[in-house]
């Protein structure tokens, strides 16, 4: 103990000695070197590895038919960078980054040597790079091919990433005359991984498939990330189906991609199907869904049974995996939520169900951010299927008290009188109206407390009994209110019967205004003529407006001359039965 105390002390008193920053010494040099190596860049490259991998899993906006892009990574940060918003997920690589020179600049003597020094400045320009900040890490990858000028892993492996940014920015000629000028070297010295996926990806670029094939199946070997090598067996897969090889090397790729620990399902899949394997692609994600250790891609492995079966016609499958997909979905798959909504949306409008689109559409718009692109877009489109839903109600509406308008008084009568009785049965079955309209007045003479309830869910605006009491309360003692704002008053789409003095003064008897008296419902039948044709009117002006929808709105031209011809064959028939009797 004493002997290991007497080699301790010296050991200590040696490393305080070279913590200065300030002398210039072996001792200061080396303990700079370890500082940096194992407390900034060890550090650095897990949160950099980090976010790397994650980004390789964000949803990828593809540019062709078949090919997903390779480093989905790169492509997100060219999105950001032509947005105007870097993104933030390597920020603490950044900071670890800057630190690690901060200390070092501390060390004003030229000659300092730390040899860390040039992996944090290329983790640091990598991360501007996938940050979107490509200007700022074009200037740090010049500074450091001019800094580091007499080495060359570090100079080959500034090539590749300047190669990349070429690549990004759509300068293929400019990207391939740097790699013709640097190849061998680059190939030499370039970190393998990184040498194969430069080389890749320009090929791709300037669609040699055959060349590229080759180097992806070389980068699927020696890929440093999991994510990044199911996405080279990925591609390999699809490139072998693309060049017209044999389907048997085509789903051997796919298959190692979709074996992974982290499979690009949705991805897979999907291109799957483009190649005409629709069994076999739901045969394989529903093994993949069933697995635990695909739990965290349930989200995705939906989104595309979801589409499998849509294509396959069966609808109702395919809502319900989209809502699968929506339930399993955590915080951070949130893409995933808003995903498997727009699934779900779009599968309705092509069912012509749009009363449930526009409820998936709402939700989207509620999880989605307003700054996102695609949310004035489909802002509009819900704003105009509500439109067309209005117009809709409208019409079935009006066609409704036309039909019971035109009724014998006694059969008319006796649909009055089963309608004034299932509503007294419902009032009956919620409970006492005597006691529920009790509760109302006690409320609102206690200056508007809460409403007498046994449970948090009996609260006034959830308890569907005491809504239906003050609604009652309110009309009785105030009258009829027409259920319509500002917009509706203004455009008549929506209107109570009775006369026309009476819908623009709302001045309705008691009778008119009680649902358990007759009046209340003969006061909503068009019974003159003068009525009759203005709620003929009202029908016409809504299939015009739905037509107008489908058409300009919707991309839907087969159903808005579906409607136009309805609304030609309405006013047709409206025509004749306004014409006089002979």
């Amino acid at each position: 103990m004493r002997r290991a105390l007497a080699l301790l002390l010296p050991a200590l008193l040696l490393l305080l000695a070279g913590c200065g920053v300030r002398s210039h010494s072996v001792l200061s040099r080396s303990y700079h070197a370890f500082n940096t190596r194992y407390n900034y860049l060890t550090n650095a490259e897990e949160a950099f590895n980090r976010a790397y991998r994650s980004a390789l899993l964000s949803p990828s906006k593809q540019t062709d038919t078949l090919l997903p892009p390779l480093d989905v990574a790169a492509h997100v940060a060219y999105n950001a960078f032509v947005q105007h918003q870097p993104l933030s997920a390597f920020s603490q690589t950044v900071q670890k980054c800057r630190m690690a020179i901060e200390k070092h600049s501390l060390l004003s003597n030229d000659t300092e040597h730390n040899p860390a020094m040039g992996r944090i400045y290329l983790l640091l320009a990598s991360s501007y790079f996938y940050e979107g900040r490509l200007p700022d890490a074009e200037a740090l990858f010049l500074y450091l091919e001019n800094l580091y000028i007499r080495d060359e892993p570090i100079k080959a492996t500034v090539h590749c990433w300047f190669i990349r940014c070429r690549l990004l920015y759509g300068d293929v000629e400019e990207a391939a005359r740097l790699m013709e000028d640097n190849r061998s070297s680059l190939s030499r010295n370039a970190p393998e991984w990184l040498y194969l996926l430069t080389e890749a990806e320009l090929q791709l670029a300037a669609g040699n498939d055959a060349e590229a094939l080759n180097h992806i199946r070389s980068l699927a070997r020696y890929a440093p990330a999991v994510e990044l090598k199911a996405r080279a067996y990925l591609l390999a897969g699809l490139l072998n189906y693309r060049l017209g090889k044999e389907m048997q090397e085509t789903n051997k790729n796919l298959r190692k991609a979709v074996n992974l620990p982290i499979a690009l399902a949705d991805e897979v899949t999907a291109h799957l199907l483009l190649a005409g394997q629709n069994e076999k692609s739901e045969e394989t994600i529903k093994r993949m869904f069933m697995k635990p250790r695909y739990a965290t891609a349930r989200p995705r492995l939906a989104y595309t049974l979801g589409q499998i079966y849509s294509e396959q016609g069966r609808y109702n499958e395919a809502e319900e995996t989209f809502l699968s997909g929506i339930d399993s979905s955590t915080e951070n798959q949130r893409v995933y939520v808003r995903k498997n909504l727009l699934g779900a949306a779009n599968l309705c409008e092509r069912r012509n169900s749009y009363d449930v689109a526009s409820g998936y559409y709402r939700r989207w718009l509620e999880t989605e951010p307003p700054q996102d692109t695609l949310y004035n877009r489909l802002l509009v489109r819900y704003a105009a299927i509500h439109d067309l839903l209005l117009n809709s109600v409208v019409i079935e509406r009006e066609d409704s008290l036309l039909q019971v308008a035109s009724m014998p008084p006694e059969e008319r009568e006796h649909i009055i009188d089963s309608r004034i009785k299932a509503h007294r049965k419902q009032l009956l079955d919620e409970g006492s109206f005597d006691s529920r309209e009790q509760n109302v007045r006690k409320a609102v003479e206690n200056s508007y407390q809460d409403f007498p309830s046994d449970s948090a869910e009996s609260f006034y605006f959830y308890n569907p009994q005491l809504v239906a009491a003050g609604r009652q309360l309110f009309e009785r003692q105030w009258g009829y209110r027409l259920p319509e704002d500002h917009w509706q008053r203004k455009n008549k789409t929506v209107q109570r019967g009775g006369t026309i003095e009476q819908r623009e003064t709302g001045n309705f008897t008691k009778a008119q205004t009680d649902p358990l008296h007759r009046d209340y419902y003969l006061a909503e039948l068009p019974l003159t003529a003068e009525q009759k044709g203005a709620a003929q009117k009202r029908i016409l002006k809504s299939l015009e407006t739905m037509a107008t929808i489908y058409r300009d709105s919707l991309q839907r031209p087969d159903l808005a001359t579906r409607t136009e011809q309805e609304c030609t064959r309405r006013q047709a028939d409206f025509s004749k039965q306004s014409q006089p009797m002979k």
